[in-house]
């Protein structure tokens, strides 16, 4: 699914979808204005090509690719002296259809923002619904315990039960992606 890095442009990343191949702390990668813990399986996407706001450890303006990561922009570095750091923890995937035809609504405390859960789902093809009904594929949950008591159904969990619905957390959501 990923593709080689060793970028030398963003040319080879806008519009691609950025997946984490391992966990690391990169104070180059800014999210928000701050420095980002990213976990493997991260997942952000390429907007376009621009200049680190930071110079970083090698006191260079360096190349950036401009993401969205939880409807948030960043940027992570790359080109030059980043380039073997973004080789080491960033595989490269094209968005295609491997959702077309499916419908997914989110639910409860997720780890991520829905605006996130939306760009993702549109990545791949997929339909990004805010209701349960009968044209819904999966039912995307969050963390119940957020409600003190972990048996809490929310109004679309049950609905989904009522219909039938897989219902999957964010983890079965990301290994549909990540297939």
């Amino acid at each position: 699914m990923g593709i080689a890095s060793s970028v030398k442009s963003a040319d080879g990343l806008v519009g691609k979808i950025l997946v984490a191949k391992r966990s690391f702390n990169d104070y180059n990668t800014r999210l928000g204005g701050t420095s980002w813990d990213v976990k493997v399986g991260t997942v952000v996407y390429a907007l376009m090509e621009g200049t680190a706001s930071t110079q970083g450890y090698y006191r260079e303006q360096a190349k950036a690719i401009k993401v969205i990561f939880n409807g948030v922009p960043g940027e992570i570095p790359f080109g030059g002296q980043n380039n073997n750091e973004f080789d080491r923890n960033w595989s490269i995937t094209d968005p295609d259809e491997r959702l077309k035809d499916k419908t997914f609504v989110f639910t409860g405390a997720l780890t991520n923002t829905r605006e996130y859960y939306k760009t993702l789902v549109e990545c791949f093809g997929g339909d990004f619904g805010s209701s349960v009904t009968q044209r819904t594929s999966y039912l995307v949950v969050g963390d119940s315990t957020f409600q003190g008591d972990e048996n809490y159904k929310s109004t679309k969990a049950k609905k989904a039960a009522q219909l039938g619905i897989p219902v999957i957390n964010e983890q079965g959501f990301l290994r549909l992606i990540n297939g």
